[in-house]
């Protein structure tokens, strides 16, 4: 029996159709769920584009501090986030902060 992919249901019960039949109906329903997965991964992809706009147009622009501390080799840090190497290495020999101070920068 073959079933074309327009039908829902085959007239013949399912425990009635021979072995081949059943291969036959479960490729056409694998190809429909192929194609119905696509679609709806499509429509998914373009409502997080959607998303993605409104976040994107909606943030804020990125504020960048200005650099607090320079470095002798011009390593410049503003004295947010990870402590940079060479201050971490700097402060553990004894030396301070505030010998890294650029001018008119307060600690």
């Amino acid at each position: 029996m073959k079933v074309a992919p327009e039908m829902t249901m085959p007239d013949v019960p399912l425990i009635e159709m021979s072995y081949t039949e059943l291969l036959t109906l479960k490729g056409e329903i694998d190809k429909i769920l192929l194609q119905k997965a696509d679609e709806r991964r499509n429509e998914l992809l373009a409502e997080l584009a959607e998303v993605n706009k409104i976040r994107t147009s909606a943030k804020a622009t990125k504020y960048r501090h200005k650099a607090k501390y320079r470095s002798p080799e011009g390593h410049r840090w503003s004295g947010q986030g990870v402590t940079p190497k060479w201050l971490r290495e700097h402060e553990a020999k004894g030396g301070s902060r505030d010998d890294f101070l650029i001018k008119g920068q307060r600690s």
